[in-house]
């Protein structure tokens, strides 16, 4: 069954309806700088509520002993690394989390190589879409059908964890079109920046499960 990730959570309180929903990641933005940035304590907060769920932290080209401060204090399961990170940076996360490494998608073929320079260095890549200014959570929709030639060559043991504009009313689409181990959305099921909807949490979830054919765990 495909698995699904509620990122960008800043309250607690949808961090349990988030569980409640169906989410089997939720997911604490700590890109200080950033929208949706949290603290470390107001992730522990969040992460509380979310019992249950694996929890994932997002980062953006994080100093080492941030990072490792971060893995330790709020015991992540994954490490989400969204900026320029390197595979060194990301086999330091990989000693004690699971490490995806995003690709925010140009060209199709920039996926190829990220798989070729992570490769034993990261559990899976995340496949996003591109924003001249926004390292993620932009809400821009990454173009699903251009990318299922360079999906097929993945190795088969790598992760694919779809974002990019993900919502209620397109995530079955985005399944079928490139069958990712996980969908993951933010901005997708917001009643606005930072506020999630318990409705359109509870449409994702049932939408992407209709057509959940997605890959194997872990």
């Amino acid at each position: 069954m495909i698995r699904i990730k509620i990122c960008g959570l800043c309250r607690p309180a949808d961090a349990a309806a988030a569980v409640a929903a169906g989410a089997d990641y939720v997911g604490v933005i700590l890109a200080p700088a950033t929208r949706r940035s949290q603290t470390i304590d107001t992730a522990k907060q969040i992460f509380d509520e979310a019992r249950g769920a694996r929890r994932v932290g997002v980062f953006v080209n994080p100093e080492p002993s941030m990072l490792r401060e971060a893995i330790r204090d709020l015991q992540l399961d994954v490490v989400q690394l969204h900026g320029e990170e390197t595979p060194d940076v990301a086999r330091l996360a990989g000693e004690s989390a699971q490490v995806w490494k995003a690709v925010r998608v140009q060209a199709p073929d920039e996926i190829g190589k990220a798989a070729r320079a992570f490769s034993g260095a990261v559990h899976g890549l995340l496949l996003d879409a591109f924003h001249p200014t926004l390292a993620g959570g932009s809400g821009t929709r990454l173009e699903w059908l251009s990318l299922t030639a360079e999906r097929g060559r993945l190795p088969a043991g790598l992760q694919v964890v779809l974002a990019g504009g993900l919502t209620p009313e397109n995530v079955a689409d985005a399944v079928r079109a490139l069958v990712p181990d996980v969908v993951d959305v933010s901005s997708g099921v917001e009643a606005a920046i930072g506020e999630k909807s318990v409705e359109r949490m509870c449409a994702f979830v049932a939408a992407a499960r209709s057509r959940g054919i997605g890959g194997s765990d872990e």
